[in-house]
């Protein structure tokens, strides 16, 4: 099964999940996501921590019987490549859709909360610029589209952090993305904030007035 079909497959249906902690960090080098499906073919997702001193994966399972069989083979390996399994701490946890419910609800609440606050202020003071942080290396620009529909421009920045800037037509219609955006990424949740505006006004330099401690603008440029 490839890592994007178990994705789809584990949204909107009960899966279990085993959390691994290792005795050191996940090393960037080692994929991670494929020593897992070597020992163990019937995984459907590994997901890696975004933290680069993380010490841990959760790998998620179909069903109950999976997981128990992936956990019983750590359990006698106790490594994964060259990571040192922590066995005592090996732990399955169950995911039900409903809790994926509750969470959607609470996102919902919160979202009602700030378009609330957001409407009895004024808009002036923000840009028509979405800041979208927290998202995956390797996030593409067609989902991007597909997640900021009605945009005018997208900037996708991979470098010091993936980041990408999301140009709408106007300010109202920047705040409206983001109150009615539900910001998660293959259960993975991101961060978008509506950018303030620059000033355009340029500081004129100041020139202080000898034995006064007082400053004018100068009219120099």
């Amino acid at each position: 099964m490839s890592k994007k079909e178990g994705k789809d497959k584990a949204a909107g249906v009960t899966y279990y999940t085993l959390f691994v902690k290792f005795s050191r960090r996940v090393p960037n080098p080692l994929n991670i996501q494929d020593e897992v499906r070597a020992l163990y073919s019937d995984v459907l997702n590994v997901r890696k921590p975004r933290q680069k001193n993380a010490r841990w994966i959760l790998i998620d399972f179909e069903t109950t019987e999976h997981a128990e069989a992936c956990k019983k083979i750590l359990e006698e390996k106790k490594h994964i490549a060259t990571l040192p399994v922590k066995v005592k701490k090996l732990n399955i946890k169950q995911h039900d859709p409903a809790d994926e419910k509750g969470d959607n609800e609470r996102q919902d609440k919160l979202n009602n909360l700030a378009r609330t606050t957001f409407q009895s202020s004024k808009l002036e003071k923000y840009s028509n610029k979405l800041l979208v942080t927290n998202i995956p290396k390797t996030i593409t620009m067609e989902e991007l589209r597909e997640l900021f529909p009605g945009h005018e421009k997208i900037d996708l920045k991979q470098k010091p952090t993936t980041r990408a800037y999301i140009t709408y037509s106007s300010a109202k219609e920047a705040m409206n993305m983001r109150m009615t955006l539900k910001p998660v990424i293959a259960r993975e949740k991101f961060r978008v904030i509506v950018l303030l505006l620059n000033s355009d006004k340029v500081k004129k330099p100041q020139i202080k007035v000898a034995g006064t401690g007082r400053y004018f603008e100068s009219s120099i440029e």
